[in-house]
């Protein structure tokens, strides 16, 4: 026989057709099984036939909810929060931190929307920038990368038509048969590509004998600069003009160099030698 507990039912089994009417119940009390801590609720109290269901079924379809998680055990915060799967305040913490850090997020947010993000970009110094490379700009370089070409290929190309020159009024000799770099007569300009032109007078004293003029890059003839005296007169000056295209990489000197056979002397006077850079 159940008694009656306000505002519960208690019994030590589940309730049956016989806790009915006749024993005080009616639709919508409750009962508690005080073995299994169950609770059922009476939907019909008639004599004999009364229908009981469990009200944990209808709070946890999929199992006894208070059985399995033991929510009668209200003695400890903690245990009752790990049974119903509350977070404590240390994971509610925890997981709010998580999903403040930035690495965390994922999809799209529009530039605008993000505080001091322009002024921010504009204000980012650029270390570690190259200016070693002139190539072409590919889809493969990164900003920086793209930035220190532009850069080396802004350089080159200011650089270009600068032109260098040497010149000289005074008198200078040889009369070596080894060619020897004409007084004044040198530039080094650095690395690219330059015309060069030399404007030269000069003469030898014996007209059976043979003087040269000839343009150097690094201390090699380039190739069809050579100039030589030809039948004249003894002490009859001649000109020497010389036009080329040289290319020469960084340290190397650019010369004019004179010879003469026989050990005669060969005199050079007036003389300019111009290197304009085109590449």
């Amino acid at each position: 026989m159940a008694t009656r507990q306000i505002p519960l039912w208690t019994k030590a089994s589940d309730p049956g057709i016989n806790d009915d009417i006749t024993f005080g119940m009616s639709i919508s009390d409750h009962l508690k099984n005080t073995v299994s801590n169950e609770i059922f609720v009476c939907e019909d109290n008639t004599n004999g036939a009364a229908v009981w269901s469990s009200l944990t079924d209808a709070l946890a379809p999929s199992g006894d909810m208070l059985g399995a998680n033991n929510l009668s055990d209200v003695a400890s915060a903690t245990t009752s929060r790990s049974n119903l799967s509350v977070e404590s305040t240390t994971q509610l913490n925890a997981r709010d931190t998580a999903n403040r850090a930035r690495a965390n997020h994922t999809g799209t947010q529009l530039a605008a929307t993000i505080s001091n993000f322009a002024s921010t970009v504009r204000a980012v110094v650029l270390t570690g920038i190259s200016f070693a490379s002139s190539a072409t700009i590919t889809a493969a370089d990164s900003v920086l990368s793209a930035l220190g070409k532009l850069q080396a290929q802004v350089t080159i190309n200011n650089a270009k038509g600068t032109t260098t020159e040497a010149s000289s009024s005074g008198t200078t000799t040889t009369t070596s048969a080894t060619p020897s770099v004409i007084s004044g007569m040198t530039i080094t300009p650095g690395a690219g590509d330059y015309l060069v032109a030399f404007s030269g007078y000069g003469s030898v004293d014996n007209n059976n004998e043979t003087g040269k003029v000839g343009l150097y890059v690094n201390g090699v003839l380039h190739t069809g600069s050579d100039r030589v005296t030809d039948s004249h007169t003894v002490d009859e000056n001649k000109s020497f003009p010389i036009n080329a295209k040289v290319t020469v990489t960084a340290g190397q000197a650019i010369d004019v160099r004179f010879d003469v056979t026989g050990g005669d002397t060969f005199t050079m006077d007036d003389r300019i030698l111009t290197v304009t850079k085109v590449g």
